[in-house]
């Protein structure tokens, strides 16, 4: 019981789970008359953040208690293969963050000699540059240069030795060799 324009005490409030409590429905100081006083509590809400791998923000968002976060679109990465999360964002009850897993791409580069005989099989992960091997050396010719380009390797590649013919080399006897065959 309160005296006429009194004002009543709160009572104290049980928590509820996935709610907060924010107040009550009605005044309850300088009471004139019977009331009925109601609590009232809003969902709780958490932030679910969604990162790749290489420590990127790709998505936030905001889920109400006991909801699920909803999966970014655009989680795909170059060079790489996006393979899952590593939690499961349904039923959320707390803050999160969420990592994206990925896999990189490889791809495969052949070298082949002017012939077309295979020197070396490198394997590359997608977007780096690869060595070539040491080409062979071919009798009259010299070697020039590899026909591809070997950085930023984005497919299986199949590399070959470009040679040019090397003057220098003959002397007279091989001069007479060739002018025989022909």
């Amino acid at each position: 019981n309160i005296d006429y324009n009194g004002n009543a005490i709160a009572p104290s409030i049980d928590n509820v789970d996935g709610y907060e409590f924010v107040g009550w429905d009605n005044e309850f100081t300088n009471v004139v008359k019977d009331l009925e006083i109601k609590p009232i509590y809003n969902k709780k809400s958490y932030t679910v953040k969604f990162y790749d791998n290489f420590g990127n923000l790709i998505d936030e968002q905001t889920v109400p208690h006991g909801e699920n976060a909803t999966e970014p679109e655009n989680v795909n990465k170059e060079g790489y293969t996006f393979v899952g999360w590593d939690k499961k964002f349904t039923n959320v009850v707390e803050d999160l963050v969420v990592t994206g897993q990925y896999e990189a791409i490889y791809y495969t580069v052949t070298f082949l000699d002017m012939y077309g005989d295979v020197i070396e099989t490198k394997t590359v992960q997608s977007y780096n540059s690869v060595d070539a091997p040491l080409a062979p050396t071919v009798d009259y010719h010299k070697f020039s240069k590899w026909n591809q380009k070997l950085n930023s390797i984005t497919d299986d590649l199949t590399v070959q030795a470009v040679y040019t013919f090397d003057n220098n080399t003959y002397d007279i006897k091989d001069v007479n060799y060739w002018l025989q065959i022909l």
